[in-house]
């Protein structure tokens, strides 16, 4: 899945195998299909290295790889998060996960149909230069006679009426994650009072993976890597970052996952006593 950083338009293109190639090729695709980029801005992850590197640098891309733990920037995240709601609708509405790949493309549909946030033009209007009209109008009493056998049709008309049928919850759904990335797009435009200096020790926050043996959820838990110290200002609210007790390892993180390394700490003098005293 990739999305324009400017409409947040989301394309996508199937891939079998996650791995550096096939990432390279699905980007070549939607790139020739739309058109060239300025800037790729990729997830920390193995997938967006090696060939895929190769091929940015083949066709002089510039990429800028986001801080391990900085998963609000990445605007595909929030499409994905749009997309695994609307999946369990329509799946659930056709009872069968062999609807995914036209599900997919219909999510996607919706999702290009809705408005850039803060503004009321749609990102298909700003993309391909025409509205995208959802919901869907559809006609539960006539369907147009296709080029097949007369069983095919009515089976195939059948299930996509049962499809389209599931688009109201799926534009309910719509509408909250529009609304949510509004609300989070003016609050980011505020002044973020959280700010480094340079030469500041802090304690970097890192993912926990959940684990259901154990009893571990991830959404529970805060983990912290460190002491680092702060050496370079990025854009965007990240910084460079240099670990204090191993000087070759360095790491970028958000501001927002940062704390202060506490300064140490100088015990009370003991309270004067019978305990003391006799002691």
């Amino acid at each position: 899945v990739a999305a324009d950083g400017m409409t947040a338009f989301a394309c996508a293109e199937s891939v079998q195998k996650a791995n550096s190639t096939t990432f390279a090729k699905a980007v070549m695709k939607i790139m020739l299909r739309y058109g060239f980029c300025h800037t790729l801005v990729l997830d920390k992850d193995s997938k967006f290295f090696g060939t895929f590197r190769e091929v940015c640098d083949l066709l002089q891309l510039n990429c800028h790889v986001l801080s391990a733990e900085n998963h609000q920037v990445m605007l595909v995240e929030r499409v994905l998060q749009f997309v695994d709601k609307g999946l369990r609708i329509l799946i659930n509405e056709r009872d069968s996960v062999r609807v995914a790949d036209e599900a997919i493309l219909l999510l996607l549909y919706a999702w290009n149909s809705a408005p850039v946030a803060g503004t009321d033009l749609s990102r298909s209007l700003l993309a391909v230069g025409r509205e995208f009209k959802f919901p869907i109008d559809i006609s539960a009493s006539k369907h147009l006679k296709l080029t097949s056998t007369p069983p095919s049709v009515q089976s195939y008309a059948k299930d996509l009426a049962k499809l389209l049928d599931a688009l109201l919850p799926v534009a309910k759904t719509l509408l909250e994650e529009h609304r949510a990335y509004h609300r989070e797009l003016v609050n980011a435009n505020q002044p973020n009072p959280r700010e480094w200096n340079i030469g500041d020790i802090v304690f970097a926050q890192r993912q926990v993976h959940s684990d259901k043996g154990r009893g571990i959820v991830w959404k529970l838990q805060f983990a912290h890597t460190g002491p680092w110290r702060v050496i370079e200002k990025r854009y965007g609210g990240s910084y460079q970052l240099q670990h204090c007790l191993q000087p070759t390892q360095f790491t970028k993180c958000h501001a927002a996952h940062m704390s202060a390394y506490p300064l140490p700490l100088v015990p009370f003098e003991p309270v004067d006593g019978p305990d003391n005293q006799y002691s």
